[in-house]
C-alpha cells in the first residue's frame, strides 16, 4: 500500500531535488517545505525532520513517485527443477 501523504528524509529529499543538505536546511528555515517530526531520533539526540514530498519541487516529486511506483523486480532466471533434490 503507497502512503497518500509521504514524507522522506533530509538525504532523500536532497537526492530527489539535486541538491545539497544545506539547501534543504535553508528550505526548511525559509518556509518553502513542510517538516514533519520523526519518531526516531537522529546523531545529536534529537528528533530529525522528515520532509512532505508534496512540498518539494515538482521534478523531486516526479522522481520519488516514479520511484515508488515501478513494479517490483521479477526474477529473470527460472528455477532448474531438475537440480532440486
Amino acid at each position: 500500500m503507497i502512503e497518500s501523504d509521504p514524507y522522506v528524509t533530509i538525504d532523500d529529499a536532497a537526492a530527489l531535488s539535486s541538491v545539497d543538505r544545506r539547501t534543504i536546511f535553508r528550505w526548511l528555515d525559509d518556509g518553502q517545505v513542510v517538516p514533519k517530526r520523526a519518531e526516531e531520533k537522529s546523531g545529536n539526540g534529537k528528533h530529525a525532520p522528515l520532509i512532505r514530498v508534496q512540498s518539494l519541487p515538482d521534478a523531486a516529486q516526479l522522481a520519488y513517485w516514479q520511484k515508488e511506483l515501478q513494479p517490483p523486480a521479477a526474477d529473470s532466471a527460472a528455477p532448474n527443477l531438475a537440480e532440486v533434490p
